[in-house]
């Protein structure tokens, strides 16, 4: 890294100024994605998880936007997912329900509007690790993290070409290079993660709206 780049290795700007513009630009867009999303146009769900990714993800080799804003752990996370039984033995979607429609099955995210399940504060390593999709018969168990990477490295549906400008600007001009449009969401679990991915940009949202108002 050198005096004159001020990029890490993701390509993500890095200086104070530039990264929280950068934040904002990503919760804009992703509002705007989530407005696509509930508009029928499904792989919004796939943008909407890079952002989540680009957020609050650390690896080994980069740390989240939110992290190198310190900004992380200092905060809680809205948790609007049912609790989960394991003793009860049945399939759980925690994050999207179960729908038909013109007589085929789907799903739709929560969005906080089933009054029977409530918003929970907690931390980032439980909202983010969390098992949210459990099946134990077929040896499924996905956090918010599984979701987020699976649909984030998975393109599939219609998406809103008013968006693609943006798109470009704000992720592919920062090279986002974990991104990979070749890699599949199991065809059992397309319509599942991809309203579970939104389902967590509304949370994500949500929790930032709330505390950090600064970046909206």
């Amino acid at each position: 890294m050198t005096g004159t780049d001020a990029r890490d290795v993701m390509g993500i700007p890095q200086e104070d100024s530039e990264l929280k513009k950068f934040l904002k630009d990503l919760l804009r867009f992703m509002r705007d994605a989530a407005e696509s999303y509930d508009s029928l146009f499904d792989a919004e769900a796939h943008r909407l998880a890079v952002c989540v990714r680009a957020i609050v993800q650390d690896t080994g080799w980069s740390q989240s936007i939110l992290g190198r804003l310190c900004v992380q752990r200092t905060v809680y996370f809205y948790d609007n997912c049912p609790e989960y039984n394991p003793r009860i033995g049945l399939p759980f979607s925690g994050l999207a329900i179960p729908t038909i429609k013109g007589g085929s099955s789907g799903y739709m995210p929560r969005l906080g509007q089933n009054p029977g399940v409530k918003f929970r504060k907690v931390s980032f390593d439980e909202w983010w690790h969390r098992p949210v999709i459990v099946d134990s018969w077929k040896g499924i168990d996905l956090s918010r993290e599984d979701i987020v990477i699976s649909v984030s490295n998975t393109y599939c549906g219609a998406s809103d070409s008013r968006l693609n400008r943006a798109y470009n600007e704000l992720i592919l001009k920062n090279r986002l290079d974990w991104v990979d449009e070749s890699a599949a969401v199991p065809e059992e679990l397309i319509g599942m993660e991809f309203a579970g991915a939104r389902h967590i940009a509304f949370e994500l949202i949500k929790s930032l709206e709330e505390q950090t108002p600064y970046y909206f």
